[in-house]
């Protein structure tokens, strides 16, 4: 693995998502606006607060726009309203 290789979680969170590319929170507030939804939305992703799926999903694309990963519910840990875990 080179160094500009960064090892992926299978499922990540979006938390671990913005660990693994060090998003700051300037990166965070590009990432809102290029998804057009409020910073707030971001900030309880991060904490892992369920979101409504349209909002994740345009998240998801800004991130993957950034960082040329193709980032989907599928590929991570994100739950959504409708989409919570069972106990």
């Amino acid at each position: 693995m080179n160094k500009q290789e960064r090892p992926l979680l299978s499922q990540p969170t979006f938390a671990e998502i913005c660990t693994i590319y060090q998003f700051g929170e300037q990166a965070l507030w590009d990432i809102a606006t290029k998804s057009g939804v409020p910073k707030s939305v971001i900030d309880v992703m991060c904490v892992g607060t369920i979101v409504d799926r349209p909002d994740t999903e345009k998240v998801l694309s800004a991130i993957a726009m950034l960082t040329g990963q193709n980032w989907t519910l599928d590929n991570t840990d994100i739950v959504v309203v409708g989409m919570e875990k069972q106990p």
